[in-house]
């Protein structure tokens, strides 16, 4: 079996349409997307403001349901999930970084990492053990008691994607995750990213416009008006 096989489908788009509003407000953010996603390797998603980007991430995320067409989460049709069943496969399965961080303020730093873990049942002194050490990569072991009010937005971004990665989660999907950082910390965030899908055999997805996150993409998908344009290898596929 070759490596192509090795690599478990854990999303699959077929002919996904998202139409928002109706009549003259009527606007298709997504227009008959397939695609299949996999784990052990970073797909970049890329495309001007308006082309459908978080729209794609969120219908992956089984945050938002198709109106045509069928996505598949981990094996099973999005439509066939309960509220419920949707939301633990979110907490289980996959971690998230958004743009706007999501922290919890009344809680430190550590204590945002861990949270996750602590619900996945880790014990407390292992959550913390391991929210450290991924603190210590991101170069925010010395913020780690600190609460996110007291943080820089570029602080935040790394806590967020400290999150994301802390869990044993299969999916990471991330929207914009270097956007707030300068690029010596967008840089170690994706290199992170990249290497948790490669040697976790764990899949992350990121939208962006840094077109300097395609050294590191195994896939990119260029999408335009809510279409697919093109599909290439990045150059993260010849490591």
């Amino acid at each position: 079996m070759n490596e192509q096989e090795n690599m478990c489908t854990l999303v699959v788009l077929s002919g996904v349409t998202k139409v928002f509003g109706a009549g003259e407000q009527r606007v298709n953010a997504l227009d008959h997307i397939s695609l299949t996603v996999r784990s052990g390797e970073l797909l970049l998603v890329m495309g001007p403001s308006g082309s459908g980007k978080t729209t794609l991430l969120s219908m992956m995320a089984g945050l938002a349901k198709p109106t045509e067409g069928i996505i598949r989460l981990f094996g099973r049709d999005v439509v066939s999930f309960s509220p419920r069943e949707l939301q633990q496969l979110r907490a289980r399965r996959m971690g998230f970084i958004f743009q706007t961080f999501l922290l919890i303020d009344a809680l430190t730093v550590l204590e945002n990492v861990t949270l996750a873990m602590r619900f996945a049942g880790h014990g407390r002194r292992e959550a913390s053990r391991l929210g450290m050490d991924l603190l210590a990569r991101l170069g925010m072991e010395t913020r780690a008691r600190h609460f996110p009010p007291a943080l820089s937005q570029g602080e935040k971004q790394r806590v967020a994607a400290a999150r994301a990665m802390a869990r044993d989660t299969e999916l990471i999907l991330a929207d914009e995750p270097t956007g707030s950082l300068d690029s010596q910390q967008g840089f170690l965030i994706i290199r992170l990213l990249s290497d948790h899908a490669r040697i976790e055999n764990r899949c992350v997805v990121v939208v962006s416009h840094d077109q300097r996150l395609a050294d590191f993409a195994d896939r990119i998908v260029h999408l335009e008006d809510g279409r697919i344009r093109s599909i290439e290898n990045g150059q993260g596929s010849d490591r």
